[in-house]
């Protein structure tokens, strides 16, 4: 998995609260699909797709707290101090939080949050 991001679940910082608002709907999504492994992989592959998408057109990436949601249960430690994570989801139509709310549509799940900015 050289191109996606290693989990780090034992050793992860949580994710701030609206960031967490994003992974739990997120969650919504593969609790909605239950056992269907071929839509599982489908969307595992639009993870990966739009990760790498976000890593190719913001140099500073591995800022936005957003990022982590796609593959992440928390922010992965850093030496860099406890600010390096200031930034929380991608501006525009490139916002995690839109993408995650058009999975949450595709997928036909319930309780999708409104799209406001974070």
């Amino acid at each position: 998995m050289p191109d996606e991001l290693a989990p780090h679940p034992e050793s992860s910082v949580p994710f701030s609260p609206e960031i967490q608002k994003i992974k739990d709907n997120l969650v919504k999504v593969y609790v909605a699909i239950g056992k269907d492994k071929s839509k599982a992989i489908e969307i595992n592959r639009e993870l990966v797709a739009r990760q790498r998408y976000l890593k190719k057109e913001y140099p500073d990436f591995d800022q936005y707290q957003a990022l982590y949601v796609l593959f992440t249960a928390g922010l992965p430690p850093n030496n860099k101090g406890a600010d390096f994570y200031t930034k929380l989801d991608f501006p525009g139509q490139d916002s995690v939080k839109l993408f995650v709310e058009e999975l949450l549509k595709k997928y036909q799940v319930d309780n999708v949050f409104k799209s406001d900015n974070i």
